[in-house]
């Protein structure tokens, strides 16, 4: 009885992983989630940090490409105060890091310029052939033949961050003297969790472009109405998609589809205000969803396996009581 209940177990195990996983289909897309972030957050940096930024990245990534085997110009150690001051402390670099390849490292024997238990920031010799052709395909662009994968990734990732570095030094208020941001429009979305994304804006973007970028970087799923802990297996034919409804929180004003194509400016959301996200009816946040899966999942597995061990339980002590009658 007690293999047959852990066979059951690993049965069950495996049947609980299977529907764990098993959620809808959404439009997450991490690599693309992780351009738009970047995108965004860096106009919400000072003209001079960017100046500041793109100088230190482009004596970075000039010594990685002109000596690609070389690891010291791959390895940047955090604790630099030059590269803190200039580029870990600005808002987005975390993310234009990991567009470009590194990796954060902790060299536990030291090496490369580091001390024993040292965190780095580290560019590998070979990402890896899928990682690089999905990276190429988001970016839009190509490299020339002959090239090693990380240092393909690497200049493809530096041409795109460079049109959005030029890109946020062309907004309006970067051209002012003593900016302390490029974005014409700067915005606080609060989320159902609590947590608010920032992001930045050109004025004349329309409101639907700060929908699409919750929609890249907060993915949702549609839900089934009559079970809400779970995802539905797919979305019913013409049913709405699940995407992020917009309301500005001081004055209180929602914001439906027919305002989607007004430009921010018009909307009075310049140079900078805070709005509301809310799941559209039907529709939960992914990360959201999974959780109360995996919630609930474990809950019943673990009932099921207090059930099965009561069984064994019983079962030992019914054996033992037919040894003492036999004896």
């Amino acid at each position: 009885p007690v293999v047959q209940a852990m066979a059951g177990l690993a049965a069950l195990a495996d049947a609980v992983k299977v529907e764990e996983h098993a959620l809808p289909e959404s439009n997450a897309d991490p690599f693309g989630a992780l351009l738009e972030r970047t995108a965004r957050q860096l106009p919400l940096n000072s003209p001079d940090s960017l100046n500041a930024l793109r100088d230190v990245l482009t004596k970075v990534v000039s010594n990685i490409l002109a000596s690609p085997f070389e690891s010291k110009y791959r390895s940047l150690r955090v604790s630099n105060k030059t590269l803190r001051q200039k580029l870990f402390d600005r808002i987005g670099a975390r993310e234009v890091m990991t567009v470009l390849g590194f990796k954060r490292v902790t060299f536990l024997g030291g090496g490369d310029g580091a001390a024993p238990g040292e965190a780095c920031l580290v560019l590998p010799f070979d990402p890896g052939e899928e990682e690089v052709s999905t990276a190429s395909e988001e970016i839009g662009v190509t490299g020339g033949q002959g090239e090693s994968p990380s240092a393909l990734a690497l200049g493809e990732a530096w041409a795109w961050l460079e049109k959005q570095l030029a890109a946020c030094l062309e907004m309006e208020p970067a051209k002012r003297p003593g900016a302390t941001s490029c974005a014409e429009c700067a915005l606080q979305l609060r989320l159902p969790s609590g947590q608010v994304a920032k992001a930045g804006f050109f004025a004349s973007e329309p409101l639907r472009a700060v929908r699409d970028f919750l929609d890249k970087t907060q993915p949702l799923v549609r839900t089934a109405p009559d079970s809400p802990g779970f995802a539905a297996p797919a979305a019913a034919e013409g049913a709405a998609p699940a995407t992020w409804v917009l309301q500005q929180a001081h004055p209180k004003v929602a914001f439906g589809e027919e305002r989607l194509g007004n430009s921010l400016s018009a909307l009075g959301l310049v140079p900078r205000a805070t709005l509301v996200a809310t799941p559209s009816a039907g529709s939960a946040p992914q990360t959201d969803l999974e959780a109360r899966q995996r919630s609930e999942a474990e809950a019943e597995a673990a009932l099921r396996r207090a059930h099965e061990s009561h069984k064994s339980s019983v079962r030992a002590k019914e054996v033992c009581l037919s040894i003492r009658c036999l004896g």
